[in-house]
């Protein structure tokens, strides 16, 4: 199932940046495997992938397409590995009255759970650990990112 959202995905992709803007059956045949593949995403995996978002083709998702959500101006890079449950959105920049998205560059590895938002970037060979959010920030090449370290907070009975 996962090798028909990814096939159907990447036809769309490549029908909506080629030039057949103007062919009638083009744009509805993309409209009709959007809906398709879509929709088994979202039933069989709860996952988000627009067709215009740019994926690479040797983007590996080990654990399937569970929970992964990806914004529709994202751009990922080859090589990188996304696991369960990840989200890389968009965010509405109001500085400049426009939807920003991340780029992640190649070779990046993205732990479960974790969020990349807005106009992230994330060069090469980054390690982005298990439930890191990343807002807006340049990850320099050859980071780790991780998350702050989790406090007990005791309630007072």
């Amino acid at each position: 199932m996962e090798r028909l959202v990814i096939s159907l995905y990447r036809l769309c992709g490549f029908l909506h940046r080629g030039d057949y803007g103007d062919v009638l059956f083009v744009r509805v045949f993309i409209k009709v495997a959007y809906a398709t593949y879509s929709f088994i995403a979202n039933a069989y995996f709860g996952a988000y992938l627009p067709y215009k978002a740019i994926i690479s083709d040797d983007v590996i998702f080990p654990h399937s397409l569970f929970g992964v959500f990806i914004s529709e101006g994202s751009i990922i890079g080859d090589g990188c590995t996304i696991y369960h449950h990840v989200t890389i959105g968009s965010k509405y920049d109001h500085k400049t009255n426009s939807t920003v998205y991340p780029v992640i560059k190649n070779k990046v590895f993205i732990s479960a759970n974790a969020c990349i938002i807005g106009r992230a970037s994330i060069h090469d060979n980054v390690f982005i650990g298990a439930g890191c959010t990343v807002v807006d920030e340049n990850v320099p090449e050859g980071s780790t990112v991780v998350s702050a370290k989790n406090r007990v907070i005791v309630s007072e009975k």
